[in-house]
């Protein structure tokens, strides 16, 4: 009986170190307005990175809770290449049309921002963090969440 109790707990001891040490799947890259709750991205993911293959499109959702009333929003993209910041081009920066919201957004309201991008076949095989920030009218972010992807073929 003795051992099967030692073999319960460690077992049990395995599960919290594998669940503690589990790689997040985005982190908060300096949201100011606003609070993340959630993200979302419709690609699977393999290796501590979501694999984007070319080709295809992937849906990028953040919910999110607003706090301050945003009359106008505009997203920002960028990959980071080791210390290299690099503008990535959305078909769609205006953080208010498309995009599941609907400006203004009320102070202390939850929402929930998507966006559709494609993964051009012209991109290169690589593994990056995604940087995505949505900034309210005065230039200043609601929300940045940084997400590793690897681009695959």
């Amino acid at each position: 009986m003795e051992g099967r109790s030692v073999l319960l707990i460690t077992a049990f001891v395995l599960n919290i170190l594998v669940l503690c040490s589990a790689t997040p799947k985005y982190k908060d890259c300096g949201s100011v307005k606003g609070k993340v709750l959630a993200v979302n991205v419709s690609a699977p993911f393999v290796q501590n990175a979501f694999q984007l293959k070319k080709g295809d499109s992937v849906e990028f959702d953040v919910k999110f809770t607003s706090n301050e009333v945003v009359t106008k929003s505009t997203a920002k993209v960028y990959g980071m290449l080791g210390p290299a910041k690099i503008p990535f081009p959305i078909p769609n920066t205006d953080g208010c049309k498309d995009s599941g919201l609907s400006c203004p957004l009320k102070s202390g309201q939850n929402y929930e921002y998507k966006s559709n991008i494609p993964v051009k076949k012209v991109f290169p095989d690589v593994k990056v963090v995604v940087e995505w920030y949505l900034n309210d009218q005065s230039g200043e972010v609601i929300w940045c969440v940084a997400v590793p992807v690897k681009i695959v073929g």
